[in-house]
């Protein structure tokens, strides 16, 4: 401890001694007064206070500092505020400016930054005007920027707003301790990067920074809520907290989190993606597009909200790479809730728990693949996921074929056809031999004979080569069409018998409205029993049961209910139902203990 504070000291003292200490308002009235008379290795130190100014670094590398420098003391950074609000150029209006290829000795530290509106800059090689860096603009610099808080700025034009809070323009500066929340990039065509937008060759560092509550909204694009790359930009983010960002009100909204576009490949390291949201559009927490393949080790994404890839969207050969990765309780209103991956889009999966996300009307609960994306999963678990549709666990479908490693696919539910995995138009599933996957206890609640682990149509055989599946010997309830499959199952978690078929014939009196026999009998020969004069709705209501033991080892017990459709029932019951017009209705035989 006492090393670190000579560390400081010394550090500090090696300021006084060899550059001029400028303060601000004892030397000169304005932090920016402060700047014009600074040269390259000058401190300016600023007093706490409100100073309603614009400034620009004009190429010097200095550093502008609130007591924070001198102190370490946090108090300072929200005490000494900068004020862009009243900027003597609207066009100019960014709250602070490196635009004169200052570099890393250039310090900015220990501020608020807020109520800027940014710059206007011609950005060529996007072929655009914009107004950009709401708080800080960096165009060909690269500076240091520390502890410091940027808020409540605001992009709000009719042309291109770029980064609400930061901006960075082919430049990569370091970020350090920084807050960035409660800024806003609007009412334009493109809003790209509520908090930070960065864009043709910027790749900045980022280190424990919060983004916080920033949004883009009401254009036509808006990409971005809290982080935007774009043209070759690949920031490095480490101890990154991307919360309650969100994009809305446009006719494309992605990224709610943090998106990449066109060769931008971050690099994030411990950094949490949560409560996202891109509305109605693609990519709540994750969006990545045109081969743009981020790099994700020990990253959670949980809790974001979009259409399609609730947790993360990959689209247009874009591949990312994820290690020791939890996505979960995201929700996407139509496919992917956890991940989906389209066009070309074949990310890689190591060690990574999908759980507890929800494809709410469309494919894919935990996974979706669409046109040739195939993943490949190693040591990975996708449970409790849910599709309102197919594939509870994973959808796949135009020539998507992952590969599965050790991979375990359990208690997913799907609405229609495939609990576990559907497959669909020449799509297929690669097993490893060796380090073998398993699939099981997954779910189906509204199709008999829907393949609850798998499920596939136009496609080729697919060989199950798997450690564990729900019965060693499948019949078409768990794998269908059952003749679309080979297995090589070496365990199964419950007997055969126990998911015998119950078939209950119905006698039905129209006029009285009751049942006035049920008759039972399951595969492989039950003792039958009849259940006289029944009223069905109230069966169904207190849940009547009827009980049946089998010849054999076990016993059962099936929970009685008639109806002349297909419902759902509650997850509790997990049995299906329904009828085929022959004056059968179907159940499932429930593992239980006779009652005394």
């Amino acid at each position: 401890m006492k090393t670190l504070f000579f560390i400081f000291v010394f550090f500090i003292l090696s300021i006084f001694l060899s550059a001029t200490i400028i303060n601000v308002p004892a030397d000169q009235p304005t932090i920016q007064a402060g700047i014009n008379v600074a040269v390259d290795g000058d401190t300016v130190l600023v007093q706490p206070d409100i100073y309603i100014e614009n400034i620009n670094y004009d190429g010097k590398n200095i550093t502008v500092a609130s007591l924070f420098l001198t102190t370490q003391d946090t108090i300072y950074i929200s005490n000494t505020i900068i004020d862009g609000s009243q900027p003597a150029n609207p066009d100019s209006g960014s709250v602070v400016t490196f635009e004169s290829g200052e570099d890393l000795t250039a310090v900015l530290t220990g501020f608020t930054i807020e109520n800027g509106i940014g710059n206007i800059y011609t950005w060529y090689e996007l072929g655009t005007v914009a107004r950009c860096g709401g708080g800080i603009s960096c165009t060909d610099s690269s500076p240091n920027i520390n502890n410091v808080r940027i808020t409540a700025n605001s992009l709000a034009t009719g042309g291109n707003n770029f980064g609400g809070g930061i901006s960075c323009y082919n430049s990569s500066p370091s970020l350090t301790n920084i807050t960035v929340t409660n800024n806003l990039a609007s009412n334009s065509d493109h809003n790209h990067g509520a908090g930070l937008c960065f864009a043709n060759n910027s790749s900045p560092s980022l280190y424990n920074v919060a983004i916080i509550d920033n949004c883009a909204l009401n254009g036509n694009w808006n990409y971005g809520g809290g982080i935007y790359c774009i043209l070759n930009s690949s920031p490095d983010l480490q101890n990154v907290t991307i919360s309650e960002n969100s994009v809305s009100g446009g006719t494309w909204n992605m990224a709610g989190g943090i998106g990449c576009e066109i060769n931008s490949s971050p690099s994030l390291v411990n950094v949490t993606i949560t409560n996202n949201s891109a509305s109605g559009g693609e990519g709540g927490g994750l969006f990545c597009y045109e081969s743009s393949s981020p790099s994700l080790e020990d990253v959670t994404i949980t809790d974001n909200i979009a259409s399609s890839g609730g947790g993360i969207y990959c689209k247009h050969n874009s591949c990312p790479y994820l290690n020791n990765v939890v996505v979960n309780d995201n929700n996407a209103n139509h496919s992917g809730g956890g991940i989906s991956c389209i066009y070309s889009s074949s990310p890689i999966l190591e060690n990574v728990i999908i759980m507890n996300n929800n494809a709410e009307t469309g494919y894919g609960g935990g996974i979706y693949c669409f046109d040739e994306s195939s993943p490949i999963l190693e040591n990975v678990t996708i449970i409790n996921n849910n599709s309102n549709w197919h594939g509870g666990g994973i959808f796949l479908t135009n020539n998507s074929c992952p590969n599965l490693e050790n991979v375990t696919i359990t208690e997913n539910d799907a609405y229609n056809n495939g609990g576990g995995i559907y497959c669909w138009i020449n799509s297929s599933i690669g097993f490893n031999n060796t380090n073998r996957s398993s699939i099981y206890a997954n779910t189906i609640n509204n199709q008999r004979g829907g393949g609850s682990d798998i499920y596939s149509q136009e496609c080729e055989i697919i060989n199950v080569v798997v450690d564990t599946f729900t019965v060693m010997n499948p019949s078409d309830y768990y794998a269908s069409p059952i003749d679309y499959f080979t297995f090589d199952i070496q365990h199964s978690v419950i007997d055969s018998l126990i998911n015998a078929d119950l078939y209950v014939s119905v006698k039905y009196h129209k006029i009285r409205r009751t049942i006035t026999s049920l008759t039972f009998d399951i595969q492989n020969g039950l003792e039958h029993c009849k259940n006289e004069a029944q009223e069905p709705y109230l069966m169904a209501e207190k849940k009547n049961q009827a009980v049946i033991q089998a010849k054999k080892e076990k016993t059962k017990k099936a929970e009685v209910y008639w109806m002349n459709k297909w419902t759902k029932l509650s997850d509790s019951d997990r049995q299906n139902w329904g009828g085929d017009g022959k004056g059968y209705v179907y159940f499932r035989a429930k593992k239980g203990i006779l009652p005394s």
